[in-house]
């Protein structure tokens, strides 16, 4: 999947399987826990991430990567 942000705060959700994020502008919650690799451009603003160890991360201000997910 891909998923893209606007100029505000968004909330942007991935799916199964790996996604391509990208929050744009703004404070945005990304939650990318899916146990496969996602690759992740929080963009510019203040943004919150929860995402899987494997995941390739970029511009996200708080980074959480919880353990191992379940399937």
């Amino acid at each position: 999947d891909q998923l893209s942000g606007g100029n505000s705060r968004d909330r942007l959700i991935g799916g199964r399987g790996a996604d391509l994020i990208n929050g744009g502008s703004g404070d945005d919650l990304v939650k990318a826990r899916d146990g496969t690799r996602d690759k992740i451009d929080c963009g510019s603003g203040t943004d919150r991430l929860v995402a899987d160890k494997i995941d390739k991360v970029r511009g996200c201000e708080t980074v959480r990567r919880p353990g191992a997910r379940r399937k």
